[in-house]
């Protein structure tokens, strides 16, 4: 099956999303959760990539070029990059209801979601389970 983990994050909400990371299949949800400009993150250890817990999305800082240096421009996200699934606790029991059950081909250049590539891959989810996280894989 699809390989997602549970994170309870830092004001208590529960998230579900693919447990492995979206761009080299790296072990994601084994990952601090950390503050990236008031977005509540997991970061990869793999990339040291921040996926935001909401809706998977990577916050970036923006940059441009002006006579001829580079120049941040401020935050921007980059979205469907790790797909996030539906979760709801209720009286103690924990809830989750995938939003695709889609197969794709790891090679394939434009998913709908790029976590899609390796949700399935059980040599990448391999990868979380040997780090002992617990994470519900």
């Amino acid at each position: 099956g699809r390989f997602i983990s549970l994170i309870r994050g830092r004001e208590g909400a529960l998230h579900a999303m693919d447990s492995v990371c979206y761009h080299l299949g790296g072990p994601l949800t084994i990952g601090d959760i950390e503050d990236v400009n008031g977005w509540e993150c997991v970061r990869c250890p793999w990339h040291d990539y921040p996926v935001r817990l909401v809706d998977g999305a990577k916050p970036y800082k923006h940059m441009d070029f002006e006579n001829g240096k580079l120049v941040p421009k401020g935050w921007e996200v980059s979205e469907n990059r790790q797909r996030v699934h539906l979760v709801q606790e209720r009286d103690g029991v924990v809830f989750v209801q995938l939003t695709s059950e889609e197969r794709v081909d790891r090679n394939d250049e434009d998913p709908p979601c790029m976590s899609d590539r390796w949700a399935y891959s059980e040599s990448a989810a391999s990868n979380v389970e040997r780090h002992g996280s617990g994470s519900g894989v």
